[in-house]
This record gives structure tokens, C-alpha cells and sequence, in this order.
């Protein structure tokens, strides 16, 4: 029951690469976007992370 209690969501943002320097997998991030009703920021688990190096960005996928 305590898992369906609380809402999860699993999210992707994308960053430049300076700021995701020292997030790794397992990091946990607070997230702070009023699009998706984290207003007050909202901490998530980060279970992955795509380097583009071409493009200069980093895919980060949270779950939370």
C-alpha cells in the first residue's frame, strides 16, 4: 500500500554539461520546474545519466 500511496514520477531533463558534472547515477537531485507541479522543488533519485558530447548536454533520467 505505501507504494501506490505516494505519488512517482520518472522524468528527463536536459543540461548543459558544466552543470551536471558531479551527478552520477544514484545522486539524489531536488528538482524545482512549475511545469510539472514542483514548485516548492521536489527530490528525486537519479537512475541515469546520457553524455552527448557533440551536442555539449547531459540526459539525466530521475525517478521520485
Amino acid at each position: 500500500l505505501a507504494l501506490y500511496k505516494v505519488r512517482r514520477d520518472r522524468v528527463s531533463l536536459t543540461l548543459w554539461d558544466g552543470e551536471a558534472d558531479t551527478v552520477k547515477p544514484g545522486d539524489t537531485v531536488t528538482v524545482q520546474v512549475p511545469r510539472f507541479g514542483y514548485d516548492a522543488g521536489r527530490a528525486m533519485r537519479v537512475i541515469g545519466r546520457n553524455d552527448k558530447r557533440a551536442e555539449r548536454v547531459v540526459e539525466l533520467d530521475l525517478y521520485g
